[in-house]
């Protein structure tokens, strides 16, 4: 955790989890949520993602839909079915309409269909997370 203690208030920037399996997409959203002021782990499926989660809870989670090992879909089944993770804002990626539904019965917070502007993504995340 980030934080800057001066006297008796401290600091801390907000945490962004970015689950997706392609390097090029996990590398631009390292620069721009950085540059954002934000914390960003990177991590490439659903398995790491709840590894991720546990070692640290996110105050944002990017979740790609489609995955090896785990897909974003069970990722986020298990997420919100534990007490410490269900209530963590999700925004889901994917290059398909495929998993909106579900991802809606799972409460996402936002369902992007890629491609999407990288402005349009980083403005959805300073909504969710100044909420």
């Amino acid at each position: 955790m980030n934080g800057t203690n001066s006297g008796t208030a401290t600091v801390t920037r907000k945490r962004v989890l970015v689950v997706d399996d392609e390097d090029d997409f996990l590398n631009l959203m390292q620069f721009f949520l950085t540059l954002e002021g934000y914390d960003v782990e990177t991590v490439t499926d659903g398995i790491q993602a709840i590894q991720a989660v546990g070692r640290e809870k996110p105050d944002l989670i990017l979740l790609d839909v489609i995955m090896p090992r785990m897909d974003g879909i069970s990722a986020l089944r298990h997420l919100r079915g534990q007490k410490a993770t269900r209530d963590i804002p999700v925004i889901m990626l994917s290059i398909l309409d495929e998993g909106k539904e579900e991802s809606k019965d799972l409460n996402v917070t936002d369902y992007l269909v890629k491609p999407f502007s990288t402005e349009a993504l980083i403005q959805k995340i300073r909504t969710t997370l100044a909420a």
